[in-house]
């Protein structure tokens, strides 16, 4: 009779060794599982399902015999405190809970430090559990997951008794690494060569590690990590550069890595490419904050001809918070001079951004015999906002002193700039209804003759077109439906220190000084006034082809004043008198035009050329204004005798003010403008289809006139002429203007002065020169402009590549040598840009000399490689044949570090300034910066 228990047993050993020959060789891709047992199957139709009392009396218990017989003699053996966690969960869910807690092991670090959670692991080569030991081996870019720890590595030892990760990596066949051990707990994270980590005490022992806290990025030999992730390392070097063989680092023997905080080192010295330089001290301290922080900024120094050395921007950075910081700089010069900064950017997230500086600088010489002292400053401030509500505020400000970007500013572009503007605005629109208003202070600034016009404040109020006529749903094609009434109010007051009616020696308006002293002076002599704007039109079809379009505008001023003038005297002249209190003027003005369009297509029957189109846009206006310059009929104007002789003139009331007044002089003047576009349809063929495209030969050519009905003399304006079109596949742009005078001048005479310069008297004749055959007219003024931007884009479909099947073997072998060696070769179809333009102007009045002028720029810049970058701005004045500002800017990207090198090598603005840094901003102070202005020349 056979024996059950022993069938039971041959067939417990077959299904372990077949398990763990599976586990020897590795599955393919094993998947994450929790904690390991051995896998010990309950026999078909047996079940586990108490433990005799008899054993629960003892101190420690032991298994029935039945489950005895289930295991080998090697388990059999152990006792239920070290067996209990070997047993599968099928079997332990069959045990009672008292059983179980009897066999739980005291842990040698207390109840709270075993391990607490579930171990997840994985490995694509093989997965080897030892029982016996209770110890995993993951082989082949194994991973382990426990709670917020994540380890990576080729190799990985689990080891349950002592609680501990093992990881290392492995020599592939070309004696390189593989698998570097990648250890993450949390946000912290090593690359090592070797690690050993402790659960229960949260320590670690590290060999090679590589880690990176924010933009610094530390090596080391050796590491121990405390259960506060403290890293204390040995032979550490600290570095920004991301190379596993950095350009550059810090080298110390000793150090101490506070995550997210800070790191202290020992005795420390700075490298460069692993060669030691003198720089180096006994111990020092470096931040590692994930967030900004307040620090010191330190100053660059130097020296400069005029004022002498130099301390700069220097000063302190304040992290207020992540919506805002501040920073405070300043400068001092050995010969007298200081200066002080102030910058700050902010952001309120979806709903507005901007930044903020302002400079001060107190500029001295320091020369005996020239001494010049002066203040200057300057502010900037920019505010955009992100909302998308009723609404909005926004601001930019540029402005300052004169003088300020030609003493300090390094900057080429803001030296030759003239005209600085700001504008700061509050806008807003009222939900449902078709008003909006604004409230806005306007500032327009001219470096070169020191007028500054501010405007302060500057308030509209809009009321949108409406149409009281067309029906809820918009529609309609009737003239009255279409008619369309709008009205704008502007108030406004204006600051300027251009004094009219003070001529200076050159007999223009003198400027006087704008500052903190003239400033009440000025605002009490400011303009102020406001406006009413009516516009009222509609539009109407005429005849199938034509659009009329009538309208009607409606202007009206306010003032707190207005002027009386008194007839001239002998002893006064003619003066001029303010007077005091609200008045009111106002004037129409009726205007119609008549549009349409008409085209022209002329076919042809042969070539390339299919067809040319000519597209023909006319306009017809007439626009009428009575003259409100009538002393009889209205208040706005005075005649006034101006000299002694009995000469009268009329003149406004409203001569100079801020929103002017009704004009002068009836108007009935009809205008007459032409515009003309022709284009080509050209056949383009392709391999599968011939296709057609259409060719722009002349963009627009046009031209306007007009007649006065109800002038006296000159009826007939100016004609205007424009021509615009592009060549050479649309890369060139040209743009030409200009304006022929209809009429005669009469030579009186020429006067030469002792300089050889002539004067020409000449006189302005109501005789057209077309009845006196000397055709349309004379050109008093003409334009012409020539552009064009080149890239390597503008020049794709020119190349053409050698088919591979037509090339030698010598040379086949050599394409394909250049391929595996790209480094080794230079890559000539570089990125680069050159705009070009050109500009000609002439002006010429009767008999008198014309004058020309044409210059010649060009800008652009050229990628020498990927880290190389060169720009150049310049031109040439072909008249008075010289360059203009003119200069060069080199970038050189140096992987951690970058150099830059912005020159002006002539003019007046001569100047240059190197500088080399590492990029990271945590070690903005290790540069190394030289500057010379053109003050220093």
């Amino acid at each position: 009779m056979k024996n059950p228990a022993g069938e039971l047993k041959s067939i417990f050993f077959a299904i372990v060794l077949l398990t763990s020959l599976l586990l020897l060789f590795g599955l393919p891709q094993a998947t994450a599982q929790e904690i390991p047992t051995a896998d010990i199957p309950v026999p078909a139709g047996q079940e586990i399902n108490a433990v005799p009392d008899s054993l629960l009396s003892k101190g420690v218990p032991e298994l029935p015999d039945s489950l005895l017989d289930l295991l080998p003699d090697s388990l059999a053996s152990l006792p239920l405190d070290s067996l209990i966690g070997l047993l599968p969960d099928s079997i332990l869910s069959q045990l009672p809970d008292s059983l179980l807690q009897a066999a739980v092991p005291a842990s040698p670090y207390g109840d709270n430090n075993s391990i607490t959670s579930t171990i997840k692991y994985s490995a694509k080569d093989s997965i080897i559990t030892d029982v016996i030991n209770q110890k995993v081996y993951l082989y082949g870019d194994a991973k382990i997951d426990y709670g917020t720890i994540k380890l990576e590595a080729e190799h990985i030892v689990i080891d349950y008794i002592d609680r501990t990760l093992t990881a290392d990596y492995v020599l592939d066949s070309a004696g390189r690494k593989k698998g570097l051990p990648i250890f993450a707990d949390g946000d912290e994270a090593y690359t090592t060569n070797h690690i050993k980590y402790n659960f229960d005490t949260k320590k670690a022992y590290i060999r090679g590690i590589v880690t990176q806290q924010g933009e610094a990025i530390m090596h080391g030999d050796t590491v121990k990590k405390n259960e506060r992730d403290e890293l204390f390392v040995k032979r550490a070097r600290y570095t920004t550069c991301n190379l596993a063989d950095p350009h550059f680092h810090i080298q110390a023997s000793k150090l101490k890595l506070i995550p997210n905080n800070k790191m202290v080192a020992g005795p420390f010295r700075l490298y460069f490419n692993d060669v030691p330089t003198p720089l180096g001290l006994p111990f020092g301290m470096f931040p590692v904050p994930k967030k900004r922080a307040s620090g010191v900024v330190f100053p660059t120094y130097g020296e400069q001809k005029n004022r002498g050395f130099f301390l700069k921007d220097g000063g302190y950075f304040f992290a207020i918070n992540d919506y805002m910081n501040l920073q405070l700089t300043g400068e001092i010069y050995s010969k007298g001079g200081y200066g002080a900064q102030m910058s700050s950017n902010y952001i309120k997230r979806y709903k507005y951004n901007g930044n903020l500086s302002f400079s001060y600088n107190k500029f001295r010489s320091g020369q005996e015999q020239d001494s010049i002292s002066s203040n200057d400053f300057w502010v900037r401030w920019s505010h955009s906002p992100q909302s998308r509500g009723s609404g909005r505020f926004q601001a930019s400000v540029n402005a300052g002193t004169s003088s300020y970007n030609s003493r300090y500013v390094l900057d080429v572009q803001r030296n030759t700039t003239a005209q600085f503007t700001s504008n700061v605005s509050y806008s807003k629109s009222f939900t449902n209804t078709p008003f909006n208003m604004a409230l806005s202070a306007r500032h327009a600034q001219n470096i070169n003759t020191n007028q500054v016009d501010l405007t302060l404040p500057d308030f509209s109020l809009n009321m949108n077109r409406i149409y009281p006529f067309r029906g809820k749903n918009g529609a309609g094609d009737t003239w009255y439906k279409k008619l369309n009434v709008g009205w704008t109010f502007n108030l406004s007051n204006r600051i300027t220190n251009r004094l009219s009616g003070v001529k200076n020696e050159a007999g223009t308006d003198s400027i006087a000084a704008f500052n903190f002293e003239t400033f009440p002076t000025l605002l009490e002599n400011a303009q102020n006034g406001a406006r009413h704007s009516i516009p009222i039109s509609t539009s109407l079809r005429l005849f199938k082809y034509f659009t009329l379009s009538p309208n009607i505008s409606y202007n009206e001023v306010w003032y707190l004043e207005k002027l009386n003038y008194n007839d001239w005297t002998e002893e006064d002249g003619v003066v001029t008198d303010t007077i005091q209190g609200f008045t009111r003027a106002n004037w129409y003005s009726m205007s119609a035009s008549l549009n349409s369009r008409l085209y022209g297509t002329f076919n042809f029957n042969k070539g390339n050329i299919q067809a040319i189109r000519h597209v023909l846009n006319t306009n017809m206006s007439f626009s009428y204004n009575p003259d409100f310059a009538d002393p009889e009929q209205f208040d706005y104007y005075q005649d006034v005798v101006t000299n002694g002789n009995g000469t009268v003139q009329r003149r406004s009331r409203y001569q100079g003010f801020l929103s002017g007044g009704p004009p002068s002089g009836e108007s009935q003047t009809l205008g007459i403008s032409l515009g003309n576009t022709l284009e080509m349809k050209v056949a383009s063929k392709s391999d599968t289809a011939t296709t057609s495209k259409k060719v722009m030969l002349i963009e627009n050519f046009g031209l306007s006139t007009g007649y006065n009905f109800a002038a006296d003399s000159f009826n007939v304006n100016n004609v205007n002429l424009t021509l615009r079109t592009r060549i050479f596949n649309n890369k060139v742009n040209i743009n030409m203007t200009g304006t022929l005078d209809p009429y005669l001048y009469l030579l009186d005479t020429i006067i030469f002065n002792e300089n050889g310069a002539e004067t020409v008297r000449q006189t302005r004749v109501n005789t057209l020169r077309l009845n006196t055959g000397s055709g349309l007219g004379q050109f008093n003024s003409a334009g012409l402009n020539v552009s064009t931007n080149l890239n390597p884009q503008a020049f794709q479909g020119a190349r053409t590549e050698i088919p591979d099947e037509s090339m030698s073997p010598e040379e086949q072998a050599q394409r394909e040598f250049i391929a595996a060696n790209p480094n080794m070769f230079v890559d000539f179809n570089i990125p680069w840009n050159l705009r070009l333009n050109y500009t000609l102007r002439y002006s010429r009045t009767g008999f008198a000399q014309p004058t020309v002028a044409q210059s010649v720029t060009f800008n652009g810049d050229v990628s020498l490689t990927d880290k190389w970058k060169i720009g150049f701005q310049s031109g040439y004045d072909l008249e008075k044949k010289g360059f203009t500002n003119t200069s060069i800017d080199i970038y050189r990207d140096l992987h951690c570090w970058e150099m830059s090198f912005y020159w002006v090598p002539f003019g007046n603005l001569q100047s240059y300034q190197f500088t080399i840094r590492a990029k990271s901003s945590i070690l903005q102070d290790l540069k190394l910066n030289r500057r010379r202005n053109w003050n220093d020349f």
